[in-house]
């Protein structure tokens, strides 16, 4: 099939109907993250989770959120309030969502829209955690976040070519010297010019760094800009 003027007329209405789309989203992990509040002797707090031990990123801070499933989920909202449910024991009908934080891109691949959401419970005591996911839960007011300024560093981003195996042998993963006009530069290891920040909020027990802090720090942004 050949393109021609009709496929292109086509094509212009299409464009002109659909959101501007995330070109390569295909590949990425997609994931829907509940930012949770709750009101705490009359201030809101923030609900964080440390994962057990024994999952991925195990024993690290985090909001509840997850993976998007398309069996259960319609959309990253749909993905959200499920995790949250199933991870803290919070019923939909208890999270009352105040809108989206926004979409969140990291060099690793990660695809994250968040959510703000408040729970509509009277006590931190009445969340029930999944304990096969969640070891534990903590609130801290938004305002201790909002008087710290998080820690903040730099990294390079890197792109391997290759890796090593198990038994020490050179796996090429991009043959770039098989294709002539391709620099031999790109046979090897080579970095993004851009550093891509990390922020670090250490708190007296935990470090909140990574995803979760980079929500925070949004997140304060946000009702700051709004102030």
């Amino acid at each position: 099939m050949i393109m021609d003027k009709h496929q292109l007329a086509i094509l212009k209405q299409k464009l002109a109907k659909e959101p501007i789309a995330l070109l390569g989203h295909e590949e990425f992990f997609k994931a829907g993250v509940c930012v949770l509040l709750l009101w705490i002797d009359e201030e809101y707090h923030f609900v964080f989770q440390k994962r057990t031990p024994h999952i991925p990123q195990g024993g690290e801070i985090c909001f509840p959120g997850g993976k998007f499933d398309p069996l259960y989920d319609q959309n990253f909202l749909d993905t959200a309030l499920r995790e949250t449910e199933e991870e803290m024991g919070i019923s939909r009908s208890k999270l009352h969502v105040i809108g989206p934080l926004g979409t969140l891109i990291t060099p690793a691949g990660m695809l994250i829209e968040a959510f703000i959401a408040v729970a509509q419970i009277s006590s931190i005591e009445e969340i029930q955690i999944n304990e096969e996911e969640v070891e534990q839960i903590f609130t801290i007011p938004v305002s201790y976040f909002q008087k710290e300024v998080p820690l903040r560093y730099t990294l390079n981003i890197e792109m391997q070519p290759f890796e090593i195996d198990a038994k020490g042998q050179e796996k090429i993963l991009f043959p770039a010297r098989e294709f002539p006009d391709i620099p031999v530069t790109y046979s090897k290891p080579w970095t993004r010019r851009n550093k891509y920040p990390i922020y670090v909020y250490p708190l007296d027990c935990f470090t909140l760094w990574g995803i979760t802090a980079d929500l925070v720090y949004e997140f304060i942004k946000r009702i700051e800009k709004e102030d």
